[in-house]
């Protein structure tokens, strides 16, 4: 998590200064890991997650900072608002219309609002992030988001600057699949 924050944070667009990237949305925010990472850099920051429970580990992790003031959680979109930045981290993979889901973020962010994707390619070994026996189309939609495909959503859902980084990151095989626990 810390990783992908810096690497946010290293791009050209991105303002290292108090409160400088505005409204923030994490979407798919699970326990907020990301969202505290980049919340001194925002004015406020709303994690979105479908597990409830999820979401209480965040708000007793807000609750725990004092920052009940500058974040909160919602599991509705509807409800989120505008913002500058929006992120998303190992969230999209689990959607099942990624292109669909892309446009309803950007239809979110205000103008030169940025939407940030972090999460892993479609490459042979996608499918060992997940469990063995966890199953696509039951706990995830991809085994990873193809480069060409997600360049094309985003610009499908009027991104007019879309760039892709890639960084290379090893982790443990997940349960179940041969030699589990090593990378």
């Amino acid at each position: 998590v810390a990783m992908s924050a810096r690497l946010i944070e290293a791009q050209k667009w991105f303002r290292k200064s108090p409160e400088a990237m505005g409204r923030c949305l994490d979407f798919g925010c699970g326990t907020g890991l990301l969202a505290f990472e980049l919340q001194p850099w925002c004015s406020a920051v709303l994690g979105l997650d479908t597990s409830q429970g999820m979401l209480e580990v965040m708000e007793e992790k807000i609750a725990a900072a004092g920052m009940q003031s500058k974040m909160r959680t919602t599991r509705s979109l509807q409800e989120a608002g505008e913002f500058d930045l929006i992120v998303s981290m190992l969230c999209i993979h689990h959607v099942k219309d990624c292109a669909l889901q892309l446009k309803e973020l950007s239809s979110l962010l205000r103008p030169s609002g940025r939407l940030v994707i972090v999460d892993f390619e479609a490459t042979e070994n996608a499918r060992i992030f997940h469990k063995e026996s966890e199953r696509k189309g039951d706990h995830y939609e991809h085994d990873g988001l193809p480069a060409k495909e997600l360049t094309q959503w985003l610009k499908d859902a009027s991104m007019s600057e879309v760039d892709l980084v890639r960084q290379p990151f090893e982790k443990e095989r997940a349960e179940g699949w041969p030699n589990a626990g090593t990378k």
